[in-house]
This record gives structure tokens, sequence and C-alpha cells, in this order.
């Protein structure tokens, strides 16, 4: 039996997909705007989990540094590097937006998962990120983790829209 990473993946109808991110630890459990625990999947549509200020305080406290957000030279290096990553993998990329903490992408990828694209996206721009300059402080710099938690992907036939869980699990380089 074949892989998830090999096998190829094209459901009928979906003609790109729409992922997300966010920069670390700038929307933690608890937060006061509501989260979806990706342990206990929730579907699209459904109500958010309500703020927890002791969560949150929790969450909080388990960060391995402060919370990371993109200033205008990194965003620049976040799209430039999305556009790069899609130009490499053969993938079309219709849109991509970053803000200073989050990014948005719509890209059609045949034959894998939106969670294999949004785990690239996420280790290139975590590994272009720490290449430059202005963050040689403040950020350690293991290279095992991403500067980002989780995703959401959804696939799109231009009309519905069907989302799956991106996973917040922090993912390794290597």
């Amino acid at each position: 039996m074949a892989s998830h990473h090999t096998h190829p993946y094209n459901p009928a109808g979906v003609i790109a997909f729409f992922i997300s991110f966010r920069c670390y630890g700038t929307w933690l459990h608890g937060d006061e705007r509501g989260s979806m625990d990706r342990s206990q999947y929730h579907a699209f549509g459904t109500a958010p989990i309500a703020s927890d200020p002791s969560r949150f305080a929790f969450e909080r406290s388990l960060l391995r540094h402060p919370p990371m957000t993109l200033d205008a030279a990194m965003r620049r290096t976040v799209e430039k590097t999305i556009q790069e990553v899609c130009r490499h993998r053969g993938w079309h990329l219709h849109a991509v937006n970053a803000q200073k903490d989050h990014v948005h992408t719509v890209v059609t990828a045949r034959d894998v998962t939106p969670e294999r694209v949004l785990n690239d996206f996420k280790i290139w721009c975590t590994r272009r990120l720490r290449e430059m300059p202005s963050l040689t402080l403040g950020l350690p710099h293991k290279r095992d983790t991403h500067e980002t938690d989780g995703g959401d992907t959804r696939e799109t036939d231009g009309g519905d829209t069907r989302e799956t869980d991106g996973g917040d699990t922090r993912e390794t380089d290597g």
C-alpha cells in the first residue's frame, strides 16, 4: 500500500486550495477571538471554542520565544518564497498575501495533498526568514521547528469549499 506522501491526490472538481497559516504564537487556544482545537477536529462552519483566559495563559507559558510577527521586509520574503516554492514544484499560485501575523494563498497543486503544500510553504518560509539578518537576535536557531503554527487548507472547485485539517503540530525541517 502506498503512503499518503506518494499516493496521487486529485479529488474530482477541486481546482485550487485556499491555504492560510498564522505566525508562531499569534493566536493561541483560549484567545478572546476563540480558537479551533485540532485535537478535536471541528468541521467548517462550526463555532470556535470560546475564550478561556486560563487556557490562554497556559498556552502562552508554553511558547519557546515571543510571538512572531512579520514586518514589511519579512512579508516580502514570505511572498517571494511562496512564489519560488510554487515555481519549483510546478504549482500554479493564483494569489498570495502575507500580513503581519498570517498568510493567505490560493494555489493549484496537482497530485499532492493540501497539507503537503501547507508544510512546504511553512518549511521554506521559515528557512528564508531565518536567513534574514534582522532575525539573528531573539529567535532560536534550532532548525527543527517552524515559525508558524498549524494552518488551514480548503479545497475549492470554484464554488463550494471543503475544509481539511491542516494540523497543529510542529513539523521538522528534515
